[in-house]
């Protein structure tokens, strides 16, 4: 079904012709209009719903005019949008909804979108929606006035990318570890308080924000998420740990260890009180720690210097802090922070301290986690292939991974002295300074930002660069961390296929599409100058003989001589496009006229004509060339190429190795061979094929020994199309082959027919094609035809030419063979006019030569004729081949061919081919009247 891919107009309705086949006429969205073979047009619109490809009829054009049918598409989408089926809406209500209607429903369909919009936009959460793409679907006023973005900078674009892109300490945050997107992804809701949200402006804000992920029709199609903005709550929670870090000793008094000793007489201290906690900060219970009289002997060996100098060391008003190792009950370690305060005490007149104790296990295993893995990831960022680095902002390198510097051939030392102008290509430059620019200006990374690096040995490698901004502790830009991946390899690649979509690939070439584009410039240029432009079509002679004989590697050897030979004919300013296998396309460009093309197509012919060696062989690649000059023949390429190749096929009719100018009576030719192709596609169905019969008589016998089947063509408006018109088009498109089968069935039938009914035994004579031949299914045909029509194989004659033989000769020769152990006889038409090796005469064994008409008529007239038909006649008697002559029209060609020794004629002197009724009717006449008499005078 035809289809058209612009929008509509009512101009472009009424323009439209309906054809053969119903055409659609598309305005986008799903709709289009059904324009049907008796003219009449429906208005029609695909939709999906519920995962359901459904059509929903709109009206009847012109009832429903264009803009009627836009508003019920419109009002479709509105349903859609709503969630319910439109198809479903009309049949409940069992009509169409009027376009009032239609209106009143978008009206409240608006109105319900304005309030659900006052609702958003009145939330102070800011609120926004994206689908499972992550492409932002709508956005309330609070999250555009937190983000400073407009609701078109959000709308339709990635979310992730413009608010979400990194991490609240600055790292990237990939897109595949999103936790919105993972938690949409899984159909599930995620609530997240520690990340950020990053403003237009490049800086972030803390938020806490809620997923829920949407649902229509049972699938996940998005989520909605909702945020509000936690700086302050993050300032108070600092300021609150703050406050907490103050008074982190108060607190730690009462609820980890708070303990005081005595200074005894050998100068250590003993514990006389300490709070219930020791045991959860030591290990072990407060009895146990007075027992020991001090806790230095709960401490690490290896920390015991640092005890006696933080602790046992201390003279009154000293103060210290310490972090001491304490060795649990279990074997384990403890990590404690030790504050200790030693002051006179008036009472006894010794010294007492007072100490705290914190338990810091925890933290001290986090920092040691922490340094673990970083690193770990210094190793990983050292072993990356990929370029990870930091800079400042004037985009000098503070750090450069090896792995990925050694990309560029460098070490670090001798890189991280360069400035990026010396080694990023001149032509990249004004990228670069771009790019860092609008990062400093943003205060934000960029993504995706291709740029050339020089290599150590003056090439060049392409990094695709990603980064994110850097903040020192006072949140002002520092620089910026990024990864650079080398895609060299990959733009080549894609170079590659660039180059390939517009270039044939064995010569370089530029393909139909390059071609195309150059033809409008040229156009363009010559409707300017007002010159011309030349389109040459190009196909090499006999190109498929040096395929088959020598290979394709010497087909491409010639292929590419004969580029360079075109080359020399031509411009440089012309083209030379390679449209596949042996055809070529010259556009030349800016042609004062006619007879210039003419003398670049001889010099074609005279260049192609020289010998050129391949593979030892001495070769001479001829063409034929069709030529259409614009505008006289055509403004447009794709009319000018048809005619240039219609006239290259009439320079190959005409004998090859010429060029030829297109002309109106090609036109009408090619026109003719579609029309007729067009309706003898219809010819066997429609029972317009029937066939004629024209007898073969034995001129000694005087009796008709058989009938060759002859095809006719009566068509309703065309009425009896020769032979000679419809026979070649069959061949061309193919039609041949199940025409053939059917002559073959028909004329089986009804030689089996005249048996019968009573008549001798006639041979009957069917032709057959090459193409015929050449199809798999032949000898199939043959077998099948007799069987099911009873006729004796011995009966039928297959004529075939003698171009047939000489095609694939071994598979001929066993088609040959299948064919005669069926039984059947074998005879060659037209004998004379091709070539025949006398060798192929015996190996296919045929029946019978023919000697072609063309011989026949001339025999009286022509010595020459005359002594090649003495010389078919006398080669078929020697090699005891059976030989009949056709064309026989006059008594003195039939007394010639007698008294050279041919007993077998057919031709209009006995009978015109006739319908297979008169035929019968004829043969009951000669029997009655008696045949010989009727031969001797020639009477038909």
């Amino acid at each position: 079904m035809a289809r058209t891919a612009i929008p509509l107009t009512d101009e472009c309705i009424r323009q439209t012709v309906p054809a053969a086949r119903p055409l659609k006429l598309a305005d986008g969205g799903g709709m289009y209009l059904l324009v049907r073979p008796d003219g009449s047009r429906y208005w029609r619109l695909d939709y999906r719903y519920d995962g359901k490809r459904k059509t929903l009829a709109l009206g009847v054009y012109p009832d429903v005019a264009l803009d009627a049918a836009r508003q019920q598409r419109e009002m479709a989408r509105a349903l859609l949008s709503a969630g319910q089926d439109p198809g479903a809406v009309r049949r409940a209500v069992g009509r169409p909804v009027s376009v009032a209607g239609q209106a009143a429903a978008l009206a409240a369909l608006r109105e319900s979108e304005e309030r659900f919009r006052l609702l958003l936009d009145s939330s102070p959460e800011g609120i926004f929606g994206v689908d499972t793409e992550g492409i932002c679907t709508f956005v309330n006023r609070a999250c555009l006035e937190m983000l400073g973005y407009t609701r078109e900078e959000m709308l339709g674009h990635a979310v992730h990318a413009l608010i979400h892109h990194t991490h609240p300490d600055g790292s990237p945050y990939p897109k595949s570890e999103c936790r919105v997107r993972l938690a949409t992804l899984a159909g599930e809701a995620c609530h997240v308080d520690d990340e950020v949200h990053w403003r237009k402006d490049g800086t972030s804000l803390p938020v806490e924000y809620r997923s829920q992920p949407l649902y229509r029709n049972g699938q996940v199609v998005g989520t909605v998420v909702t945020f509000v903005d936690i700086s302050e709550r993050k300032r108070m929670e600092a300021a609150l740990r703050e406050s907490e870090e103050r008074y982190r000793l108060i607190s730690s008094v009462s609820t980890d260890l708070l303990y005081s000793c005595v200074r005894g007489a050998d100068g250590r201290f003993a514990i006389d009180w300490a709070s219930s906690s020791v045991d959860r900060i030591f290990g072990y219970s407060i009895e146990e720690i007075r027992q020991r009289g001090c806790w230095r002997c709960f401490v690490h060996p290896e920390d015991l210097s640092e005890f006696d100098r933080n602790v046992t060391g201390l003279e009154p008003g000293q103060r210290s802090e310490c972090e001491l190792r304490i060795l649990a009950p279990d074997g384990g370690v403890h990590y404690i922070r030790a504050y200790s305060l030693v002051v006179a005490d008036p009472l006894t007149g010794g010294h007492r301290l007072y100490g705290a104790c914190q338990d810091i296990t925890e933290r001290r295993r986090a920092e040691e986690a922490l340094r673990a893995s970083e690193v770990r990831f210094r190793t990983l960022a050292e072993q990356s292939t990929d370029w990870i680095w930091l800079i400042d902002v004037s985009g000098r390198h503070l750090y450069s991974n090896p792995r990925g510097i050694a990309a560029l051939g460098y070490d670090i030392g001798e890189f991280m002295a360069r400035h990026p102008e010396e080694v990023v290509h001149p032509e990249d430059l004004a990228l670069f300074h771009a790019t860092l620019a609008e990062a400093v200006a943003g205060q934000r990374g960029w993504s995706n930002v291709a740029l050339r690096w020089r290599h150590h040995n003056g090439s060049y490698r392409i990094f695709e660069s990603n980064a994110a901004p850097v903040f020192d502790e006072k949140g002002k830009l520092a620089g910026f961390q990024g990864v650079d991946r080398d895609v060299t390899e990959r733009c080549q690649a894609e170079e590659r296929i660039e180059y390939l979509a517009h270039h044939d690939v064995l010569t370089g070439l530029p393909n139909r599409v390059l071609l195309r584009d150059r033809f409008e410039h040229a156009v363009a240029q010559a409707a300017r100058a007002q010159s011309r432009v030349g389109l040459l079509f190009l196909d090499l002679d006999n190109f498929k003989v040096v395929n088959d004989t020598l290979g394709h590697a010497a087909g491409d050897e010639l292929l590419l001589s004969v580029v360079t030979r075109l080359a020399r004919c031509t411009r440089h300013s012309d083209t030379i496009s390679r449209q596949g296998g042996d055809e070529f396309i010259l556009l030349l460009d800016s042609v004062p006229d006619q007879e210039a093309v003419e003398r670049v197509a001889g010099e074609i012919l005279e260049q192609l004509g020289e010998p050129v060696s391949i593979g030892g062989h001495e070769l001479s690649a001829s063409c034929s060339i069709g030529i259409a000059i614009y505008p006289e023949d055509g403004e447009d390429f794709d009319r000018l190429l048809q005619k240039a190749d219609t006239a290259m096929y009439n320079a190959k009719n005409a004998g090859r190795n010429t060029y030829r100018f297109f002309d109106e009576q090609m036109n009408r030719q090619a026109h003719e061979h579609l029309m007729l192709q067009n309706r003898l596609h219809q010819a066997l169905y429609r029972a317009e094929l029937h066939l004629h019969y024209q007898p073969q008589v034995d001129t000694l016998s005087g009796r008709v020994i058989g009938t060759e089947a002859l095809l006719r063509w009566n068509n309703p408006d065309l009425g009896a199309v020769s032979p000679a018109r419809f026979i070649t088009v069959a061949e061309d498109c193919g039609l041949i082959v199940s025409i053939g089968a059917w002559v073959l069935e028909q004329a089986c039938r009804q030689a089996q027919a005249w048996r019968n009914a009573g008549l001798p035994e006639l041979v009957m004579s069917v032709n057959l094609s090459a193409m015929q031949f050449r199809r798999a299914g032949l000898v199939e045909a043959v077998s099948g035809a007799l069987q099911r029509s009873g006729l004796p194989p011995r009966l039928l004659e297959l004529e075939l030419t003698e171009s047939i033989l000489l095609q694939d000769v071994e598979h001929t020769l066993d088609t040959v063979r299948t064919l005669k152990a069926l039984g059947v006889r074998l005879s060659i038409d037209d004998f004379g006019t091709g070539y025949s090796s006398l060798s192929y005469l015996r190996r296919f064994a045929v029946d019978r030569l023919k000697i072609d008409r063309s011989f026949v008529q001339e025999v009286n007239a022509d010595p020459d004729n005359d002594a090649i038909v003495r010389a078919i006649i006398q080669l078929a008697k020697s090699l005891r081949l059976g030989i009949i002559a056709e064309g026989v029209e006059t008594a003195g060609q039939l007394a010639f061919l007698r008294a050279a020794g041919c007993h077998e004629v057919q031709g209009f002197l006995f009978s015109r081919p006739l319908p297979a009724a008169e035929v019968e009717a004829m043969l009951r006449e000669w029997g009655i009247e008696g045949e010989g008499s009727r031969v001797e005078s020639g009477e038909r």
